[in-house]
Parts: C-alpha cells; structure tokens; sequence
C-alpha cells in the first residue's frame, strides 16, 4: 500500500449539510453537453484503473480549471509527473477500461463516466499541454449523474502551487 501523490491536490474546506437521498440518478451513453461542460471546467477528477493482476487503483488528478480537454464523448487530460509509481498509467496499458467521477464541490452532484483510455505519446499533442509528459485519452460509454452524489460541499482554500 502506498498514498497518492498529493502535488496537485486544491485544499478545500468542507461542512456536511442535510440531503435527504442521493436523489434519482441520471443514466446516459457517453457524455451530455451539460458533462462536457463540467468535466472541461473541474479542476479535480478521481479515476479507476484495472490490472488483471495486479488488481484496481484510485488516484486523483488535478490542475488548474480546464486542464481536461473535452471533445463529444472523449476526455483527455495531461499527464503531469507525480510520485513515479505509474499506477494508473501501468494499468492503463495492460487493461483500458477506467471509471472518472467527477464531483461539484458547490452542490455535492456526481458524475461517474466509464470508458475506455489510451495513453497519448504524440510530441505536439503533449506539448500543447504545459508541463505534461504525455496525455490519457478516455472515451466514455457510459455516464450516471447524481444530483446529492455526497453530503459534502467544499469550498476552494488554496489551488495546489504544483499546477502547471
């Protein structure tokens, strides 16, 4: 077992408030325009990865907001180093399918994408990307959104200093 890399995490405070359910989720193949719009403007996603033997992974990425490229259904973000364990990275090239959620710190909604992502080493692709060493590209099959995902709000203290 061994943390994630922590560098380009936002501090955020956080309160818990009262919701009574999650509310009724809201099932879709690939991305609607109102999800394009909020994974191209987040500056935090978590995403899952497999290893058919190694097993899962959860790590966090982040930077500054629009640091996500979204086009239709595909989700590309920059690939910026970390703490050199390749995780999702590893598991990326032995098995492509991965799972993104996405959170609206405001207003506790949730969007979880699952697709399947390949990693980009294209020279003038990554270089359009500051400080990136190269790119994953996701496209998305399938999303679910919840409208009080998590009983959570946060609020933006400090953008990680890392951010390209």
């Amino acid at each position: 077992m061994f943390p994630n890399c922590p560098k380009y995490i936002q501090q955020r405070a956080f309160e818990r408030v009262e919701t009574a359910d999650a509310g009724e989720q809201s099932v879709a193949d690939g991305l609607a325009p109102a999800h394009r719009e909020w994974l191209g403007s987040t500056d935090t996603f978590f995403i899952g990865s497999v290893h058919p033997e190694a097993g899962a992974d959860a790590s966090h990425r982040g930077g500054d907001p629009g640091f996500v490229d979204v086009d239709g259904d595909t989700v590309v973000y920059p690939d910026y180093p970390g703490n050199n364990m390749f995780c999702t990275l590893g598991n990326v090239q032995a098995d492509g399918r991965v799972g993104l959620l996405a959170v609206d710190f405001a207003d506790g909604r949730t969007l979880q994408a699952t697709g399947r992502a390949d990693i980009v080493w294209d020279a003038a692709r990554v270089a359009a990307h500051e400080g990136a060493e190269r790119l994953v590209e996701i496209h998305v099959d399938r999303t679910v959104e919840l409208p009080n995902g998590t009983p959570l709000r946060w609020s933006l203290t400090e953008r990680s200093p890392f951010n390209p």
